[in-house]
Protein backbone atom coordinates (compact mmCIF):
# COMPACT_ATOMS: atom_id res chain seq x y z
CA UNK A 1 0.00 0.00 0.00
CA UNK A 2 0.86 3.31 -0.28
CA UNK A 3 2.35 3.45 3.60
CA UNK A 4 4.94 0.29 2.00
CA UNK A 5 6.93 3.69 -0.36
CA UNK A 6 9.84 4.17 2.21
CA UNK A 7 11.13 1.49 4.25
CA UNK A 8 14.51 1.19 5.97
CA UNK A 9 16.35 -1.37 7.87
CA UNK A 10 19.63 -2.49 9.18
CA UNK A 11 21.42 -5.49 7.38
CA UNK A 12 24.57 -7.01 7.64
CA UNK A 13 25.80 -3.76 8.60
CA UNK A 14 24.09 -1.38 6.34
CA UNK A 15 21.44 0.52 5.70
CA UNK A 16 18.91 -0.48 3.30
CA UNK A 17 16.39 1.80 2.45
CA UNK A 18 13.63 0.17 -0.24
CA UNK A 19 11.80 2.73 -2.12
CA UNK A 20 9.00 1.39 -4.60
CA UNK A 21 6.86 3.97 -6.76
CA UNK A 22 8.61 7.02 -6.48
CA UNK A 23 7.20 9.76 -7.34
CA UNK A 24 10.14 12.28 -7.89
CA UNK A 25 14.29 11.68 -9.21
CA UNK A 26 16.59 11.11 -6.20
CA UNK A 27 19.51 12.14 -8.31
CA UNK A 28 17.90 15.53 -8.15
CA UNK A 29 17.17 15.49 -4.49
CA UNK A 30 20.93 14.36 -4.12
CA UNK A 31 22.12 17.36 -5.18
CA UNK A 32 20.73 19.50 -1.79
CA UNK A 33 23.26 17.26 -0.40
CA UNK A 34 26.52 16.99 -2.61
CA UNK A 35 27.97 15.87 -5.75
CA UNK A 36 26.78 12.61 -6.91
CA UNK A 37 29.55 10.39 -9.34
CA UNK A 38 28.59 7.21 -10.76
CA UNK A 39 31.40 4.90 -10.43
CA UNK A 40 29.50 1.64 -11.50
CA UNK A 41 26.18 0.44 -12.72
CA UNK A 42 24.99 0.48 -9.04
CA UNK A 43 27.78 2.24 -7.05
CA UNK A 44 28.14 6.09 -6.52
CA UNK A 45 30.05 8.16 -4.66
CA UNK A 46 28.70 11.25 -2.64
CA UNK A 47 30.99 14.06 -2.00
CA UNK A 48 29.67 15.42 1.21
CA UNK A 49 31.45 18.62 3.14
CA UNK A 50 34.52 17.22 1.09
CA UNK A 51 34.20 13.42 1.99
CA UNK A 52 33.56 10.62 -0.22
CA UNK A 53 30.67 8.19 0.79
CA UNK A 54 29.96 5.19 -1.23
CA UNK A 55 26.09 4.60 -2.22
CA UNK A 56 24.98 1.70 -3.84
CA UNK A 57 21.94 1.96 -5.44
CA UNK A 58 20.17 -1.07 -7.55
CA UNK A 59 16.97 -0.67 -9.93
CA UNK A 60 13.91 -3.29 -8.10
CA UNK A 61 10.71 -3.45 -9.88
CA UNK A 62 9.08 -0.41 -9.73
CA UNK A 63 11.64 1.37 -7.36
CA UNK A 64 15.43 1.29 -5.80
CA UNK A 65 17.21 -0.36 -3.22
CA UNK A 66 19.99 1.98 -1.45
CA UNK A 67 22.36 0.55 1.25
CA UNK A 68 24.44 2.58 2.74
CA UNK A 69 27.65 1.51 5.05
CA UNK A 70 25.95 1.50 9.14
CA UNK A 71 29.63 2.75 10.07
CA UNK A 72 29.16 5.96 7.85
CA UNK A 73 25.55 6.76 9.58
CA UNK A 74 27.11 6.28 13.23
CA UNK A 75 29.92 8.63 12.14
CA UNK A 76 27.98 11.47 10.23
CA UNK A 77 24.56 11.35 12.18
CA UNK A 78 23.20 14.58 10.14
CA UNK A 79 24.00 12.97 6.96
CA UNK A 80 22.09 9.81 7.41
CA UNK A 81 19.32 11.96 8.58
CA UNK A 82 19.65 14.10 4.65
CA UNK A 83 20.00 10.90 3.14
CA UNK A 84 16.71 9.68 4.85
CA UNK A 85 14.89 12.75 4.37
CA UNK A 86 16.11 12.85 0.47
CA UNK A 87 14.76 9.27 -0.53
CA UNK A 88 11.32 9.94 1.79
CA UNK A 89 10.56 12.98 -0.68
CA UNK A 90 11.71 10.80 -3.54
CA UNK A 91 9.13 8.09 -2.55
CA UNK A 92 6.12 10.65 -1.44
CA UNK A 93 6.62 14.05 -2.95
CA UNK A 94 3.63 15.26 -4.01
CA UNK A 95 4.84 18.68 -5.46
CA UNK A 96 3.36 20.81 -2.50
CA UNK A 97 5.89 23.33 -3.00
CA UNK A 98 6.70 23.65 0.49
CA UNK A 99 10.61 23.25 -0.20
CA UNK A 100 10.47 25.92 -3.00
CA UNK A 101 9.44 27.91 -0.68
CA UNK A 102 11.88 26.92 2.53
CA UNK A 103 14.38 27.32 -0.38
CA UNK A 104 15.97 31.32 0.35
CA UNK A 105 18.16 30.98 -2.89
CA UNK A 106 15.14 29.81 -5.38
CA UNK A 107 16.95 27.24 -6.44
CA UNK A 108 14.33 24.34 -6.33
CA UNK A 109 11.43 24.50 -9.25
CA UNK A 110 9.05 21.34 -10.60
CA UNK A 111 7.58 21.07 -14.20
CA UNK A 112 7.09 17.48 -14.95
CA UNK A 113 9.56 16.79 -12.09
CA UNK A 114 12.03 18.64 -9.43
CA UNK A 115 14.49 20.41 -10.71
CA UNK A 116 17.73 21.65 -8.37
CA UNK A 117 20.18 24.06 -9.81
CA UNK A 118 23.30 26.04 -8.34
CA UNK A 119 22.43 24.79 -4.56
CA UNK A 120 23.62 26.01 -1.31
CA UNK A 121 23.55 23.22 0.34
CA UNK A 122 22.11 25.37 3.28
CA UNK A 123 19.20 22.37 3.67
CA UNK A 124 16.13 24.58 4.26
CA UNK A 125 14.48 22.34 1.50
CA UNK A 126 14.34 20.08 4.08
CA UNK A 127 13.84 21.76 7.53
CA UNK A 128 9.93 19.61 7.70
CA UNK A 129 8.89 17.53 9.79
CA UNK A 130 9.96 14.11 8.70
CA UNK A 131 11.71 15.82 5.57
CA UNK A 132 8.55 15.50 3.28
CA UNK A 133 4.61 16.94 4.25
CA UNK A 134 3.36 13.79 1.97
CA UNK A 135 5.46 11.26 4.03
CA UNK A 136 4.62 12.87 7.64
CA UNK A 137 0.90 13.28 6.52
CA UNK A 138 0.76 9.27 6.58
CA UNK A 139 2.81 9.29 10.47
CA UNK A 140 4.67 6.14 9.33
CA UNK A 141 6.55 4.95 12.47
CA UNK A 142 9.93 4.58 11.37
CA UNK A 143 12.37 2.34 13.27
CA UNK A 144 13.86 5.22 14.70
CA UNK A 145 10.85 6.74 15.67
CA UNK A 146 9.41 4.08 17.32
CA UNK A 147 12.32 2.78 19.66
CA UNK A 148 13.66 6.07 20.06
CA UNK A 149 12.16 9.44 20.23
CA UNK A 150 9.44 8.99 22.72
CA UNK A 151 11.65 7.31 25.82
CA UNK A 152 15.35 7.58 25.56
CA UNK A 153 14.98 10.97 27.57
CA UNK A 154 13.74 8.97 30.90
CA UNK A 155 15.08 10.83 33.81
CA UNK A 156 14.72 14.50 31.93
CA UNK A 157 17.25 17.02 33.95
CA UNK A 158 17.04 14.69 37.10
CA UNK A 159 18.73 12.05 36.83
CA UNK A 160 20.28 11.19 40.85
CA UNK A 161 22.07 12.23 42.68
CA UNK A 162 25.03 10.59 45.18
CA UNK A 163 22.97 11.77 48.50
CA UNK A 164 19.56 10.45 46.88
CA UNK A 165 21.11 7.19 46.42
CA UNK A 166 23.01 7.03 50.48
CA UNK A 167 19.42 7.80 51.89
CA UNK A 168 17.80 4.72 49.79
CA UNK A 169 20.44 2.64 51.01
CA UNK A 170 20.43 3.81 54.71
CA UNK A 171 16.62 2.95 54.16
CA UNK A 172 15.68 6.73 55.19
CA UNK A 173 12.56 8.21 53.47
CA UNK A 174 14.85 8.72 50.35
CA UNK A 175 11.87 11.03 48.74
CA UNK A 176 11.84 13.55 51.41
CA UNK A 177 13.06 17.05 50.20
CA UNK A 178 12.76 16.05 46.83
CA UNK A 179 10.73 17.90 44.38
CA UNK A 180 7.54 16.24 42.40
CA UNK A 181 9.68 15.44 39.10
CA UNK A 182 12.96 14.74 41.01
CA UNK A 183 10.91 11.95 43.01
CA UNK A 184 9.30 10.80 39.83
CA UNK A 185 12.36 10.32 38.05
CA UNK A 186 14.34 9.04 40.86
CA UNK A 187 11.88 6.23 41.88
CA UNK A 188 11.97 5.48 38.00
CA UNK A 189 16.04 5.03 37.96
CA UNK A 190 15.28 2.89 41.07
CA UNK A 191 13.08 0.47 39.20
CA UNK A 192 15.09 0.96 36.22
CA UNK A 193 18.14 -0.05 37.78
CA UNK A 194 16.52 -3.35 39.42
CA UNK A 195 16.00 -2.09 43.45
CA UNK A 196 11.99 -1.50 43.63
CA UNK A 197 9.32 -2.97 42.26
CA UNK A 198 5.89 -1.19 42.70
CA UNK A 199 7.18 0.66 45.85
CA UNK A 200 9.06 -2.56 47.50
CA UNK A 201 12.68 -3.31 47.48
CA UNK A 202 13.72 -6.26 45.82
CA UNK A 203 15.99 -8.59 46.81
CA UNK A 204 18.97 -7.39 45.03
CA UNK A 205 19.09 -4.21 47.47
CA UNK A 206 19.83 -6.47 50.21
CA UNK A 207 22.45 -8.43 48.06
CA UNK A 208 24.19 -4.82 47.66
CA UNK A 209 23.88 -3.49 51.04
CA UNK A 210 25.58 -6.43 51.98
CA UNK A 211 28.20 -6.08 49.56
CA UNK A 212 28.33 -1.89 50.41
CA UNK A 213 26.31 -0.02 47.39
CA UNK A 214 28.97 1.81 46.06
CA UNK A 215 31.38 -1.32 45.79
CA UNK A 216 32.34 -1.90 42.10
CA UNK A 217 30.53 -5.13 42.29
CA UNK A 218 27.34 -3.26 43.69
CA UNK A 219 27.42 -0.95 40.85
CA UNK A 220 27.50 -3.40 37.95
CA UNK A 221 25.01 -5.33 38.92
CA UNK A 222 22.88 -2.18 39.01
CA UNK A 223 24.57 -1.09 35.54
CA UNK A 224 23.07 -4.08 34.39
CA UNK A 225 19.92 -4.05 35.00
CA UNK A 226 19.84 0.28 33.44
CA UNK A 227 22.01 -1.10 30.04
CA UNK A 228 18.19 -2.96 29.72
CA UNK A 229 16.57 1.05 29.46
CA UNK A 230 16.21 3.12 25.93
CA UNK A 231 18.42 6.48 28.07
CA UNK A 232 21.60 4.09 29.10
CA UNK A 233 21.32 1.33 26.47
CA UNK A 234 21.55 4.52 24.31
CA UNK A 235 24.87 5.90 25.83
CA UNK A 236 26.11 2.64 25.56
CA UNK A 237 25.05 1.84 22.17
CA UNK A 238 25.92 5.14 20.61
CA UNK A 239 29.17 6.52 22.60
CA UNK A 240 32.39 4.00 21.73
CA UNK A 241 34.41 2.89 24.71
CA UNK A 242 37.48 5.65 24.94
CA UNK A 243 36.19 7.64 22.39
CA UNK A 244 36.28 11.66 23.21
CA UNK A 245 32.73 13.18 21.55
CA UNK A 246 32.67 16.99 21.65
CA UNK A 247 29.06 18.10 22.79
CA UNK A 248 28.54 19.19 19.60
CA UNK A 249 28.65 15.29 18.50
CA UNK A 250 26.32 14.08 20.33
CA UNK A 251 24.02 16.68 20.22
CA UNK A 252 23.93 15.52 16.31
CA UNK A 253 23.34 12.10 16.94
CA UNK A 254 20.35 12.81 19.18
CA UNK A 255 19.32 15.52 16.48
CA UNK A 256 18.97 12.59 13.88
CA UNK A 257 16.92 10.71 15.56
CA UNK A 258 14.71 13.40 15.97
CA UNK A 259 15.11 14.63 19.24
CA UNK A 260 13.94 17.81 20.06
CA UNK A 261 16.72 20.81 21.35
CA UNK A 262 14.88 20.27 25.12
CA UNK A 263 15.57 16.33 25.16
CA UNK A 264 19.34 16.38 23.63
CA UNK A 265 19.66 19.31 26.69
CA UNK A 266 18.32 17.03 29.42
CA UNK A 267 19.78 14.06 28.08
CA UNK A 268 23.54 15.81 28.03
CA UNK A 269 22.84 16.79 31.51
CA UNK A 270 21.79 13.17 32.70
CA UNK A 271 24.88 11.44 31.46
CA UNK A 272 27.11 14.44 33.33
CA UNK A 273 24.85 13.40 36.48
CA UNK A 274 25.94 9.78 36.06
CA UNK A 275 29.26 10.45 35.77
CA UNK A 276 29.42 12.70 38.83
CA UNK A 277 27.63 9.32 40.48
CA UNK A 278 30.26 6.46 42.02
CA UNK A 279 28.96 4.83 38.78
CA UNK A 280 31.50 7.54 36.99
CA UNK A 281 33.58 8.04 39.91
CA UNK A 282 34.80 4.37 40.69
CA UNK A 283 33.22 1.67 38.38
CA UNK A 284 34.62 4.23 35.35
CA UNK A 285 31.20 4.23 33.15
CA UNK A 286 32.30 7.45 31.88
CA UNK A 287 33.43 11.16 32.02
CA UNK A 288 32.99 14.79 31.10
CA UNK A 289 35.65 17.25 30.73
CA UNK A 290 34.91 20.94 30.53
CA UNK A 291 37.63 23.62 28.69
CA UNK A 292 34.11 25.81 28.06
CA UNK A 293 30.79 24.32 27.69
CA UNK A 294 31.15 24.61 23.98
CA UNK A 295 34.20 22.61 24.27
CA UNK A 296 33.02 19.73 26.45
CA UNK A 297 33.72 16.58 25.92
CA UNK A 298 31.81 13.20 27.11
CA UNK A 299 33.62 10.37 27.11
CA UNK A 300 32.04 6.53 27.99
CA UNK A 301 35.42 4.37 29.26
CA UNK A 302 36.07 0.99 29.81
CA UNK A 303 34.76 -0.15 33.15
CA UNK A 304 36.75 -1.92 35.90
CA UNK A 305 35.00 -5.57 36.55
CA UNK A 306 36.74 -7.90 38.79
CA UNK A 307 33.97 -9.93 39.75
CA UNK A 308 33.03 -12.18 37.02
CA UNK A 309 29.18 -13.24 38.68
CA UNK A 310 28.33 -10.25 37.57
CA UNK A 311 29.02 -10.91 34.17
CA UNK A 312 27.27 -14.12 34.24
CA UNK A 313 24.20 -11.81 35.45
CA UNK A 314 24.30 -10.00 32.95
CA UNK A 315 24.22 -12.83 30.19
CA UNK A 316 21.29 -14.11 31.72
CA UNK A 317 19.64 -10.53 31.70
CA UNK A 318 20.84 -10.15 27.72
CA UNK A 319 19.32 -13.50 27.09
CA UNK A 320 16.31 -12.88 28.50
CA UNK A 321 15.38 -9.62 26.99
CA UNK A 322 16.29 -11.72 23.48
CA UNK A 323 13.36 -13.37 23.92
CA UNK A 324 15.09 -16.27 26.50
CA UNK A 325 17.71 -16.33 23.93
CA UNK A 326 20.49 -19.04 26.10
CA UNK A 327 22.38 -20.16 23.35
CA UNK A 328 24.67 -17.58 21.23
CA UNK A 329 28.18 -17.40 19.83
CA UNK A 330 30.82 -15.04 21.19
CA UNK A 331 30.90 -13.76 17.55
CA UNK A 332 27.03 -12.68 18.10
CA UNK A 333 28.18 -11.23 21.47
CA UNK A 334 31.18 -9.10 20.03
CA UNK A 335 28.98 -7.89 17.49
CA UNK A 336 27.38 -4.67 18.53
CA UNK A 337 25.67 -3.51 15.08
CA UNK A 338 22.99 -6.07 15.61
CA UNK A 339 19.70 -4.58 16.59
CA UNK A 340 18.03 -6.42 19.56
CA UNK A 341 16.54 -5.63 23.11
CA UNK A 342 19.45 -7.08 24.98
CA UNK A 343 22.57 -5.68 25.15
CA UNK A 344 26.25 -7.21 24.94
CA UNK A 345 27.85 -7.32 28.21
CA UNK A 346 31.36 -7.25 26.43
CA UNK A 347 29.51 -3.54 24.90
CA UNK A 348 28.59 -2.64 28.28
CA UNK A 349 31.72 -3.25 30.37
CA UNK A 350 34.38 -2.69 27.23
CA UNK A 351 35.58 -5.94 27.09
CA UNK A 352 37.68 -7.01 24.06
CA UNK A 353 36.95 -10.84 22.71
CA UNK A 354 39.80 -12.41 24.58
CA UNK A 355 38.90 -10.79 27.98
CA UNK A 356 35.55 -12.22 27.31
CA UNK A 357 36.75 -15.25 27.04
CA UNK A 358 38.72 -15.75 29.96
CA UNK A 359 35.83 -14.59 31.79
CA UNK A 360 33.84 -17.08 30.25
CA UNK A 361 36.28 -20.64 30.49
CA UNK A 362 36.39 -19.19 34.35
CA UNK A 363 32.22 -18.91 34.76
CA UNK A 364 31.70 -22.19 32.94
CA UNK A 365 34.61 -23.63 35.28
CA UNK A 366 33.32 -22.31 38.77
CA UNK A 367 29.61 -22.37 37.81
CA UNK A 368 29.04 -25.75 35.23
CA UNK A 369 25.41 -25.68 36.29
CA UNK A 370 24.92 -22.02 35.05
CA UNK A 371 26.93 -21.92 32.06
CA UNK A 372 29.04 -23.51 29.40
CA UNK A 373 31.43 -22.56 26.83
CA UNK A 374 32.75 -24.86 24.18
CA UNK A 375 35.10 -23.87 21.14
CA UNK A 376 34.72 -26.64 18.47
CA UNK A 377 35.26 -25.87 14.40
CA UNK A 378 36.41 -22.29 15.24
CA UNK A 379 32.73 -21.62 17.09
CA UNK A 380 32.86 -20.36 20.43
CA UNK A 381 29.68 -21.48 22.04
CA UNK A 382 28.06 -20.03 24.83
CA UNK A 383 25.00 -22.20 26.56
CA UNK A 384 23.14 -20.80 29.59
CA UNK A 385 20.83 -23.02 31.46
CA UNK A 386 17.52 -22.88 30.50
CA UNK A 387 16.18 -23.74 33.85
CA UNK A 388 18.10 -20.78 35.76
CA UNK A 389 16.94 -17.27 35.71
CA UNK A 390 18.97 -14.17 36.27
CA UNK A 391 17.58 -14.38 39.92
CA UNK A 392 19.16 -17.40 40.23
CA UNK A 393 22.72 -15.78 39.95
CA UNK A 394 21.90 -13.29 42.24
CA UNK A 395 21.45 -15.87 45.23
CA UNK A 396 25.64 -16.69 44.18
CA UNK A 397 26.57 -13.49 45.67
Amino acid sequence: GNKDKYQESLVDHFLVIKISNPTTNWKEWLKTIGTLTQVTENEYHLNYNSINININIENDNNGYIIKIDNEIIKFYPILAKLLKTIFRKTAYCLKCNVCVSNCPHGCICFNNDVAIDNCKHCHKCHDISNGCLAYDSLKIPTEEKSSMTTSINCYSNHAPKTEWLVKFFKNEDYLSGLGGPQKTKFKRFLKDAGLLISDNNTELVTIINRLGWSSETSLSLMLANLSLTPQIKWYIKNMSIDKDYLRTEIEQKLEAIGQSEGNISSIITSFKRICELPFGLKLHFGKVTSLTSKQETLTRTKMSLSEPLVLLYSLYKFAEACDKYYEFTLSRLMDFDIESEGVSPAEIFGFNREEMEQFLHGLARSNPDFISFTTTHDLEVIRLSEDKTSNDVLNLF
